[in-house]
Protein backbone atom coordinates (compact mmCIF):
# COMPACT_ATOMS: atom_id res chain seq x y z
CA UNK A 1 0.00 0.00 0.00
CA UNK A 2 1.35 3.43 -1.02
CA UNK A 3 0.64 6.12 1.61
CA UNK A 4 1.09 9.88 1.89
CA UNK A 5 2.63 11.20 5.08
CA UNK A 6 0.49 14.13 6.21
CA UNK A 7 -2.45 15.64 4.37
CA UNK A 8 -3.22 15.36 0.66
CA UNK A 9 -4.02 19.09 0.62
CA UNK A 10 -1.73 21.61 2.29
CA UNK A 11 -1.43 25.39 2.44
CA UNK A 12 1.68 27.49 2.93
CA UNK A 13 2.34 31.22 3.03
CA UNK A 14 4.04 33.02 0.18
CA UNK A 15 7.87 32.91 0.40
CA UNK A 16 7.84 30.35 3.20
CA UNK A 17 9.74 27.08 3.29
CA UNK A 18 7.81 23.92 2.46
CA UNK A 19 8.91 20.79 4.24
CA UNK A 20 7.60 17.88 2.20
CA UNK A 21 6.27 15.14 4.50
CA UNK A 22 6.74 12.63 1.66
CA UNK A 23 5.16 9.24 0.99
CA UNK A 24 6.07 5.62 1.71
CA UNK A 25 5.27 2.03 0.82
CA UNK A 26 3.77 0.24 3.83
CA UNK A 27 5.79 -2.81 4.78
CA UNK A 28 8.69 -1.93 2.49
CA UNK A 29 10.92 0.73 4.08
CA UNK A 30 13.48 0.34 1.26
CA UNK A 31 11.00 1.03 -1.56
CA UNK A 32 12.10 3.78 -3.92
CA UNK A 33 9.67 6.70 -4.11
CA UNK A 34 10.10 9.26 -6.92
CA UNK A 35 8.94 12.84 -6.47
CA UNK A 36 7.97 15.29 -9.21
CA UNK A 37 6.90 18.80 -8.22
CA UNK A 38 6.23 22.21 -9.73
CA UNK A 39 5.88 23.90 -6.31
CA UNK A 40 7.08 27.51 -6.28
CA UNK A 41 6.71 29.09 -2.81
CA UNK A 42 7.63 32.50 -4.26
CA UNK A 43 4.39 32.68 -6.30
CA UNK A 44 0.82 32.28 -5.11
CA UNK A 45 -1.13 29.46 -6.73
CA UNK A 46 -2.05 25.79 -6.57
CA UNK A 47 0.72 23.25 -7.14
CA UNK A 48 1.01 19.47 -7.28
CA UNK A 49 3.58 17.14 -5.86
CA UNK A 50 3.45 13.69 -7.52
CA UNK A 51 4.89 10.67 -5.76
CA UNK A 52 5.33 7.40 -7.63
CA UNK A 53 6.63 3.93 -6.86
CA UNK A 54 6.38 0.43 -8.27
CA UNK A 55 4.60 -2.23 -6.25
CA UNK A 56 4.56 -5.80 -7.62
CA UNK A 57 5.38 -4.50 -11.12
CA UNK A 58 2.57 -1.92 -11.07
CA UNK A 59 3.28 1.82 -11.00
CA UNK A 60 1.41 3.56 -8.17
CA UNK A 61 1.00 7.33 -7.94
CA UNK A 62 -0.14 9.73 -5.21
CA UNK A 63 -0.73 13.47 -5.56
CA UNK A 64 -0.46 16.16 -2.91
CA UNK A 65 -1.93 19.61 -3.64
CA UNK A 66 -0.14 22.59 -2.10
CA UNK A 67 -1.69 26.04 -2.21
CA UNK A 68 0.61 29.04 -1.77
CA UNK A 69 -1.31 31.97 -0.27
CA UNK A 70 -0.60 35.57 0.69
CA UNK A 71 0.17 35.88 4.40
CA UNK A 72 -2.63 37.18 6.57
CA UNK A 73 -2.17 40.76 7.69
CA UNK A 74 -2.86 41.59 11.31
CA UNK A 75 -4.95 44.73 11.70
CA UNK A 76 -4.18 46.87 14.69
CA UNK A 77 -7.20 48.56 16.19
CA UNK A 78 -6.60 51.54 18.43
CA UNK A 79 -9.11 53.49 20.45
CA UNK A 80 -8.23 57.00 21.54
CA UNK A 81 -10.08 58.76 24.30
CA UNK A 82 -10.24 62.53 23.95
CA UNK A 83 -11.82 65.01 26.28
CA UNK A 84 -14.06 67.68 24.78
CA UNK A 85 -11.37 70.38 24.70
CA UNK A 86 -8.79 68.13 23.03
CA UNK A 87 -11.37 66.92 20.49
CA UNK A 88 -12.42 70.50 19.63
CA UNK A 89 -8.79 71.54 19.25
CA UNK A 90 -8.08 68.56 17.01
CA UNK A 91 -11.09 69.33 14.76
CA UNK A 92 -10.21 73.06 14.60
CA UNK A 93 -6.58 72.32 13.72
CA UNK A 94 -7.59 69.79 11.07
CA UNK A 95 -10.20 72.05 9.46
CA UNK A 96 -8.27 75.31 9.53
CA UNK A 97 -4.67 74.19 9.28
CA UNK A 98 -4.46 74.92 5.55
CA UNK A 99 -7.13 77.59 5.34
CA UNK A 100 -6.12 80.76 3.53
CA UNK A 101 -5.55 83.76 5.68
CA UNK A 102 -6.61 87.28 4.73
CA UNK A 103 -5.98 90.68 6.12
CA UNK A 104 -9.16 92.38 7.40
CA UNK A 105 -7.72 95.88 8.02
Amino acid sequence: MFILNGNAEMEIELNSTFEDPGAYVAGDPDAEVSVLSNLDPSNTGVYEIRYSTTINGSIQELIRTVTVVEPEVDILETTISLDETTFSSLIFTTLFKNAPTSNFN
